[in-house]
C-alpha cells in the first residue's frame, strides 16, 4: 500500500513539473512580441491626444504606429500606474504606415496608464491615427538578456550608393537590425564586418520605409563583436539626408 501511495505521489509530482514547465515556456514566448495597447484618431482641432492604456502587464519598451497621414510629434508623455511620468524622446515628423523608433523604458518593466502626445497641425484629408505598442520579457532573475542596444548611426550620402556605421561598443551580439529615418531606404545589401576579420552578408534586400525597421537578423554562430556594418542603397530624390540607425541584441 505505501508503494502504490509513493508510486502516485511521484506521479502527480511529474505532472506538476510539467505544467510548470510549459508556464515557464509560455512565458518566454511573450519575449520580443510586440502587443497592441490601444489607439487615438488625431483631433484636428487641437494639438494633442491621448492613447489609455487597459492592459495590467508591465512594458520594457514602447512604440508608436502612424496610420492615414504623417504626423510631427512634437512632445510625448508616458503616464504610470504608480502616477510617475516620463517624457519620451520623439521630436520627428512619422510618416504613414511609418513607426518610431523602439524606446525603453526607465527602471524596471512599468504599468502603463495612458500616453499623451503632442503634434504639428497639418492638412491631413481624414484622420490619422496613433497606435501604442508595447513590449514585455521574461525576467529569470538574472537580469534583462533581450534588450536592443543602438550601436552606430550613419547619414545617407546621395552622391554615393553605400555608406558604413562604425560601432564603437566591445560588446558581444546575437542579432541585429536597422532603422530607417527621414526618408525611406531602399536596401540594395548589407555587410557584417567583425572584429575576427570575417565578412557575413545580411539577407536584407527591403525598402524601409521612415520610421520603421528591418525584419531582425541572426548572426552566424556565438555572439560575436562586431568591427562596422556596411550598406548599400538605391539612390533617391531624398528632400534630407535620411539616417539609418544600427541596433544590437546580446
Amino acid at each position: 500500500m505505501g508503494f502504490q501511495r509513493l508510486i502516485r505521489v511521484g506521479s502527480l509530482l511529474l505532472v506538476l513539473f510539467g505544467l510548470l514547465i510549459a508556464s515557464n515556456a509560455q512565458g518566454r514566448g511573450n519575449e520580443g512580441r510586440w502587443d497592441y495597447l490601444g489607439r487615438a484618431y488625431v483631433d484636428g482641432n487641437r494639438d494633442r491626444d491621448r492613447i489609455t492604456v487597459n492592459n495590467n502587464v508591465s512594458f520594457r519598451t514602447l512604440q508608436l504606429e502612424v496610420r492615414g497621414g504623417a504626423i510631427e510629434f512634437q512632445r510625448v508623455v508616458v503616464h504610470f500606474e504608480n502616477g510617475a511620468d516620463r517624457e519620451l524622446e520623439i521630436r520627428e515628423r512619422i510618416s504613414s504606415g511609418g513607426r518610431t523608433r523602439a524606446i525603453d523604458l526607465p527602471g524596471e518593466r512599468r504599468r502603463i496608464r495612458s500616453v499623451e502626445f503632442w503634434y504639428s497641425p497639418d492638412r491631413w484629408r481624414s484622420r490619422p491615427s496613433v497606435t501604442l505598442f508595447g513590449q514585455r520579457s521574461f525576467n529569470n532573475g538574472s537580469g534583462d538578456q533581450s534588450r536592443w542596444e543602438q550601436l552606430g548611426q550613419s547619414y545617407v550620402d546621395g552622391r554615393r550608393d553605400h555608406d558604413t556605421i562604425n560601432v564603437n561598443n566591445r560588446g558581444t551580439f546575437r542579432q541585429l537590425q536597422l532603422g530607417v529615418r527621414r526618408g525611406n531606404v531602399e536596401f540594395q545589401r548589407v555587410v557584417v564586418h567583425f572584429e575576427s576579420g570575417e565578412n557575413h552578408e545580411l539577407e536584407i534586400r527591403d525598402r524601409i520605409p521612415a520610421g520603421d525597421r528591418t525584419r531582425v537578423i541572426d548572426l552566424p554562430g556565438e555572439r560575436r563583436r562586431i568591427r562596422s556594418v556596411e550598406f548599400w542603397y538605391a539612390k533617391e530624390n531624398w528632400r534630407e539626408r535620411p539616417h539609418v540607425n544600427l541596433w544590437g541584441r546580446r
